[in-house]
């Protein structure tokens, strides 16, 4: 039996899951704190081309230095630590975050250095700074914006953040929801959709690290813009839709049927990858979406699906890791195919493929190796929501018994006789040990 994130390679290989939980579920995040929710905005970034040759050199292990890089880039910074230390966190409104942002794009773009960023975060004095460089360059409604923004500062963080999510979450849900404890709300489709229909409200997007970046789809997005197109596309749906409908389309994995049930299906029409994954999704899905997670989400390890899936588990030091995570997160940042990069996976050809669409593989070839293709060839490469046990036609039955025993819907996978000698009495012990039921034992 196997649980949590793991595909079929990776249970027949028996790797450990390295995370132990369904990565931050709702469960584990208290929703009045300002974390809960994404450092996305509503920020329109036009199609054009930025340089960045000034931010070429920047020391990218300092958030300084990287916010100094988002903003050549104009591409809104995806980093907790930005978030924090920059004052970021002090506002729950996307749009007011997206502000925020526009002025440091401004003073960057007029001289500010990343040095003198860091100082004022040292010095605490990053609002003083904002305020005489907005005063410099000819932002003084910013300007006085910001000197009216009592408390702001580095690691500030909204006071007021669960009085406006309760604020803005009263004008749209039933009054007894609203006084529900989120984590009261059942089933966790219902909880998903309800901070999701909040989000929106409030300008913001599912970051990498909450399941709807996930569940939702916004993980098929290749780049900024494809982002803010999905945004605008899901606020659309939810005009025309109510709340109970639309946790139910994710419970059964038929968003993109919504999106057409309202007339919406050119919205999502041109999203890449984005109707295949939302059509399985509260099934199973491909390991590569864990994967681009893993990419972008810094401080944590590959889970299970990934290592035996990707290579990370053929890694003998951290510095191996650490390059091979930095050649898929290049992947990723170029806005290459994800599914593209899945079909190579599960054909054993990950070297190949890579050293293709990256003109050059900065890792060795036996890095990049992996147990497929293996039977059954449907599942290769798929992660299967919930609670898995993979199970050889022998000890099928068993194994249907023990899932509905345990009612927490179970999934039975099957797999090959051959990937597990160990599996079949497993299976039949577990069977056997259950109250109210009888066994036969099959075959001698």
């Amino acid at each position: 039996m196997a649980t949590g994130i793991n595909t079929l390679a990776a249970y027949c290989q028996f790797i450990p899951e390295t995370v132990d939980k369904s990565l931050f579920r709702y469960e584990d995040v208290d929703p009045r704190e300002a974390d809960f929710f994404s450092r996305f905005s509503e920020i329109e970034v036009k199609n054009e081309d930025i340089k960045t040759d000034n931010a070429t050199n920047l020391p990218t292990t300092d958030a300084a230095g990287r916010l100094v890089v988002a903003c050549h880039k104009r591409f809104f910074p995806m980093d907790e630590e930005i978030s924090h230390t920059f004052g970021f966190k002090f506002f729950a409104k996307g749009a007011d975050r997206a502000r925020l942002f526009r002025v440091y794009c401004h003073i960057v773009h007029n001289g500010i250095t990343y040095e003198q960023l860091r100082k004022a975060c040292e010095d605490d004095n990053l609002q003083e700074l904002l305020i005489s460089s907005c005063h410099e360059t000819g932002l003084a409604d910013d300007a006085a914006w910001l000197k009216g923004l009592q408390g702001f500062g580095t690691n500030s963080q909204c006071p007021v953040f669960g009085n406006i999510f309760c604020d803005v979450a009263s004008q749209w849900c039933p009054p007894q929801l609203c006084d529900t404890v989120m984590t009261d709300i059942r089933p966790l489709s219902k909880r998903q959709a309800f901070v999701f229909w909040t989000q929106m409200k409030l300008g913001l997007i599912p970051n990498v690290d909450e399941d709807n970046w996930i569940d939702l789809g916004f993980c098929t997005a290749p780049n900024w813009q494809s982002l803010l197109h999905l945004r605008r596309a899901y606020r659309k749906l939810l005009h025309e839709t109510c709340l109970e409908e639309f946790w139910s389309a994710i419970t059964h994995s038929t968003i993109p049927f919504l999106f057409e049930k309202h007339d919406l299906s050119n919205e999502i029409a041109g999203l890449r990858n984005f109707k295949c994954l939302m059509k399985v999704v509260g099934k199973s899905y491909e390991s590569v979406w864990q994967l681009k997670r893993y990419a972008q989400w810094e401080g944590t390890g590959p889970v299970s699906a990934v290592a035996v899936d990707y290579g990370f588990m053929n890694c003998k030091t951290p510095r191996q890791r650490q390059r091979l995570r930095q050649l898929y997160a290049n992947y990723f940042a170029k806005g290459k195919d994800e599914m593209k990069l899945h079909q190579a996976c599960i054909r054993g050809d990950l070297a190949l493929f890579l050293r293709e669409a990256l003109d050059g593989l900065p890792v060795p070839d036996q890095l990049l190796t992996n147990a497929y293709p293996v039977e059954p060839l449907d599942q290769m490469g798929m992660i299967t929501v919930g609670k898995t046990i993979f199970a050889p036609p022998s000890v099928h039955s068993e194994a249907e018994l023990v899932a509905s025993a345990e009612g927490n819907g179970a999934r039975v996978v099957p797999i090959l006789e051959s990937h597990t000698d160990s599996m079949r009495g497993m299976m039949e012990d577990m069977a056997a040990s259950l109250h109210d039921c009888t066994y036969s034992p099959i075959g001698p």
